[in-house]
């Protein structure tokens, strides 16, 4: 057993070496488009959300959990206006979850960004490059839920900045991964005695392909 996880191992390792030996540089020249797609993790403040739950809980004797974190999925599209420098868009979900211990109700939150990105090439060398980026846009149908209970929701200015390494490891395809911090509070939605506070974080990982433009 231990031999064949070894040898699967060795065979990944150099498949994986064969692809980076025929991976293009991780260039961004003018004119050149990339696609990607990215999921990870959410770090969410909700400070409201969270002093609502421990209310929920002391006057129902509910074991709900604070929200902190979530999950979040993106889609993007960037163009290059200048050797190194694009403007692209953005859009996907960010979500999560609070379980009742105590039964089997559940709170929820989730918003769809909708921004604009831009940014630049910080420093690419071979097949590695490491990109800063901003965005600016919505964060829309953002909502506070009780499943069979109700919902409040509403509409926040998002905008986040952060950074990205890329690794092309086949051609133009490469894998990415990307911090960032946000700012994105739905305020008072439906005049709702609270705030709704996507504001945080998030680590995603991801696929990213890149075709076009001057060499």
């Amino acid at each position: 057993m231990t031999r064949g996880v070894l040898i699967s191992v060795l065979a990944l390792a150099g498949a994986f070496g064969a692809g980076c030996a025929a991976a293009d540089p991780a260039s961004f020249g003018k004119g050149a488009w990339s696609v990607g797609v990215n999921g990870g993790i959410a770090f969410l403040t909700m400070t409201d959300v969270n002093d609502q739950i421990r209310i929920e809980n002391f006057s129902t004797q509910s074991q709900f959990e604070e929200l902190h974190q979530g999950g979040e999925w993106t889609a993007d599209a960037r163009y290059a206006v200048a050797k190194n420098w694009f403007l692209g868009v953005e859009s996907g979900s960010i979500s999560g979850v609070s379980h009742d211990k105590a039964g089997t109700s559940e709170l929820r939150v989730r918003g769809t960004p909708v921004v604009v990105q831009g940014g630049g090439t910080i420093d690419q060398s071979g097949m590695v490059a490491v990109r800063g980026f901003a965005a600016l846009g919505a964060l829309v149908n953002a909502r506070f839920e009780e499943p069979g209970v109700g919902k409040v929701e509403g509409t926040a200015f998002m905008g986040y900045v952060g950074a990205e390494l890329e690794v092309r490891f086949l051609g133009p395809v490469a894998l990415t991964a990307q911090g960032l911090a946000r700012s994105a509070m739905v305020s008072h939605p439906e005049n709702a005695p609270y705030n709704v506070d996507f504001s945080g974080g998030s680590i995603r990982g991801g696929v990213r392909a890149t075709f076009g433009g001057a060499p």
